[in-house]
């Protein structure tokens, strides 16, 4: 996923991930935390870097979360580097 500001993304090849989410599927809590975008086929939640999208209520919440990662406009969360 690109961050492209002002609670814009950008999918990138591949996304989003097509799985159920650790709401609906708790067997699923490992997919939290993965660095490109899901979306879960239940419920229709969109998660990536253990943040459900729904849960930012405003852009510049969004858009502050990703600069608290250290990304800047354009980036990818596929090079944040995920701890386990």
């Amino acid at each position: 996923m690109i961050w492209n500001g002002e609670g814009i993304i950008e999918m990138e090849e591949g996304e989003p991930g097509l799985r159920s989410c650790p709401k609906c599927n708790s067997a699923h809590k490992h997919l939290l935390n993965v660095n490109w975008l899901h979306s879960c086929l239940w419920c229709d939640s969109w998660w990536v870097l253990g943040r459900y999208l729904e849960d930012f209520t405003t852009d510049e919440e969004f858009d502050t979360f990703f600069q608290s990662l250290g990304m800047k406009l354009g980036d990818s969360t596929t090079t944040i580097n995920i701890k386990e």
